[in-house]
């Protein structure tokens, strides 16, 4: 009988080892856990620089920056092009997608228009004036909120049921060139292309600047933004490949900054950042082109 217990108090020690060993380890292989290129999908020939891309849970819709701009549907379960539509004559230089689940909009910028286009069947259903050079966009499921590449920047508001540009809003001196926006249902957070960055907060209800936060100096030119519910994301992303990117978190409730990572060497010039929940995916414009992942907690880069 003491044999047994013994036994059995061993087994338990042992299991709570592994366990231990277990949980801790997983917390290092997580930092060394390689990212895994899976597949990919080469575009037609004219599908050129694809600025933009969003999805519906099945298709990726890509956005081509061409003259006209075209948009591509790609199936995502095995990456294979299963449509396309190209934009009227004059709706070129696309640089950003967003989706409602049953349309896509697209800012061109040659003239300013968003552009609707029905993701079933890839035609295009509708258009809209926008503000010259449309950048970055973004939707909350009854609207659209477009930023431009102008000093100031401004945002342009679109009912998309119908295609009504409403009024929209033009931040303050200094708060120039924005190339990346996002929002929380109450409010857009917009990225200033300037030195240092900028992030505004925007009421979205009436249009009303409500807040913004200065980055530090060096974290200039933000171009990507992303947000998980709480906090903001965004990317620095360096003048020069010399200058490794930095990302920068910031909550969202009063505009505080709250963290930062330093990529490493040669990861550089971020594009645009996205996440899902746990980690921040930051795609840098550097040739080839690098995506690197940052754990949000704590704001480490693990792969």
């Amino acid at each position: 009988m003491l044999r047994l217990e013994l036994s059995r108090e061993i087994l338990q020690l042992l299991s709570g080892v592994k366990v231990f060993m277990s949980i801790n380890l997983s917390r290092h292989v997580e930092n060394i856990r390689p990212m895994i290129r899976n597949s990919t999908v080469i575009l037609n020939t004219g599908e050129d620089r694809p600025f933009g891309i969003t999805h519906d849970g099945m298709h990726c819709y890509a956005i081509c920056n061409t003259n006209p701009g075209r948009i591509v549907k790609i199936r995502m379960s095995d990456m294979v092009r299963v449509g396309a539509v190209t934009l009227a004559t004059g709706e070129g230089g696309g640089t950003d997608i967003t989706n409602d689940g049953t349309h896509c909009y697209v800012g061109c910028g040659i003239p300013p228009v968003v552009v609707k286009v029905r993701m079933s069947d890839m035609v295009r259903v509708g258009v809209t004036t926008a503000n010259d050079n449309p950048t970055a966009i973004t939707h909350d499921g009854i609207h659209c909120y477009v930023t431009t590449n102008l000093i100031p920047a401004r945002i342009t508001k679109v009912r998309t049921s119908d295609m009504v540009r409403l009024p929209g809003i033009q931040l303050l001196t200094g708060e120039n060139m924005s190339f990346g926006i996002t929002h929380d249902g109450i409010h857009c957070y917009v990225a200033c292309n300037t030195n240092p960055g900028r992030i505004v907060k925007v009421r979205m209800s009436d249009m009303v600047r409500v807040g913004s936060l200065t980055l530090a100096v060096g974290e200039h030119s933000v171009r990507g933004i992303n947000h998980d519910g709480t906090h903001c994301y965004v990317g620095s992303i360096g003048y020069d490949l010399t200058i490794p990117a930095r990302v920068i978190k910031i909550r969202m409730s009063d505009m505080v900054r709250v963290g930062s990572v330093t990529l490493a060497a040669g990861e550089s010039l971020v594009r645009n950042i996205t996440n899902d929940g746990t980690h921040c995916y930051v795609a840098c414009n550097t040739n080839p082109g690098r995506i690197v992942k940052v754990r949000m907690s704590d704001m480490v880069r693990v792969g």
